[in-house]
């Protein structure tokens, strides 16, 4: 039985720190769910595929924001006069999710510092003289197959690389304004969240917990199916390995056992929270919103909430939408997204990771 809101202080641990591959240092409630969360976000661009794009000064809702790696990806492509709504029902991710866009703008920041000293230093080898020429060199040049050295001119290849890498860098990212609250149809002003301190993402406002029970264990049967995919769910080595023997070594029986033991301790010591609630008509009316280029939506079973929380009038606004989806509510989300919705391109898609799972992808568009 999951605890009360009065308990889900004590019960949350206190947030932990991961580095990301970028450098950054992000705060979050369960460290082992940030390289997951990086490879798809980043490495994947799981929520920017299917022909979806963030254009230069859109603006992005992202409805289960978590931590907010992408808010921050979102942020980083829209630029300076871009927006992103970062909601995030939860006290606890939500308090790591500020953070990481406070550290984030700082990081930015000083990656811009950095793109401008190599430009500048470009600019400067560009504009320097060029040194006398050897004779010695000039003789190897001469000589038929030979290629004397060339270091200035190396150098500056490297500087243009550089550069163009830099310029990349250049723009400031959009403003992230974080929200605490979660998505719904509009009908309601709060619900209770189910949340869970040892697999934070797996949380929802429709917990329903034989299914979340199943979907893990058939993620963690994915992850041990190689080294490789245990890295990517972002298991440590340690559980890796005693995962992969038992795979490999042990009773079918004792092995399904250790699984339902890890399974259960993840969901364990789960919290009950009280959380508010927003729609996205609301949202678009409160930051007079004139498009959504892109509304994100990962809710943990609440999607079919959060799509009904769009009245008619503002479906046109949205360009492009994102999903997470489960399978019990994948038909009636698809019929919305093609007929009310209007979008012409609508992809659903699987990945190998959650194979057997009841996670699906949705991709929409309107070209």
């Amino acid at each position: 039985m999951a605890a009360t809101a009065a308990a889900a202080t004590a019960a949350a641990p206190p947030l932990a720190t991961a580095r990301l591959p970028t450098g950054l240092l992000v705060r979050c409630v369960s460290k082992r769910d940030v390289p997951f969360l990086y490879r798809e976000i980043y490495e994947r661009r799981c929520y920017l595929s299917h022909g979806i794009t963030l254009p230069r000064g859109g603006t992005v809702i992202d409805c289960g924001a978590n931590i907010g790696l992408f808010s921050m990806q979102a942020a980083q492509e829209l630029g300076s006069k871009g927006l992103v709504l970062a909601c995030e029902p939860l006290p606890f991710t939500f308090a790591a999710l500020q953070h990481n866009v406070a550290a984030h703008s700082e990081w930015w920041s000083s990656q811009q510092q950095q793109a401008q000293r190599q430009q500048a230093q470009q600019q400067q080898v560009q504009t320097q003289p060029a040194p006398p020429t050897d004779p010695d060199l000039a003789a190897a040049e001469a000589e038929p197959g030979v290629r004397a050295p060339q270091p200035v001119e190396h150098q500056q290849q490297q500087l243009q690389q550089q550069h163009a890498a830099a310029s990349l860098l250049a723009a400031a990212a959009a403003p992230i304004v974080a929200l605490q609250a979660g998505l719904g149809s509009g009908e309601q002003a709060s619900a209770d969240f189910t949340f869970y301190p040892r697999a934070a993402g797996w949380s929802s406002m429709l917990p329903a917990e034989g299914e979340v029970q199943a979907d893990m264990q058939a993620f963690l049967e994915q992850a041990l199916s190689s080294p490789l995919a245990a890295a990517a769910a972002g298991l440590d080595p340690p559980t890796a390995a005693l995962g992969c023997w038992l795979q490999r070594w042990a009773p079918s029986w004792a092995y399904a056992a250790a699984g339902r033991f890890a399974v259960a301790r993840m969901l364990g010591a789960a919290v009950t929270v009280r959380c508010p609630l927003v729609s996205v008509s609301q949202l678009i009316r409160q930051h007079s919103l004139g498009a959504v280029d892109l509304l994100k939506v990962d809710v943990e079973r609440a999607e079919l909430q959060v799509l009904r929380g769009v009245e008619d009038q503002h479906w046109p606004l949205v360009q492009q939408a994102a999903l997470e989806v489960h399978a019990a509510d994948l038909g009636e989300v698809l019929r919305i997204l093609r007929s009310e919705a209007g979008f012409t391109r609508v992809v659903v898609e699987q990945e190998a990771a959650l194979a057997g799972t009841s996670l699906h992808a949705v991709h929409c568009t309107r070209h």
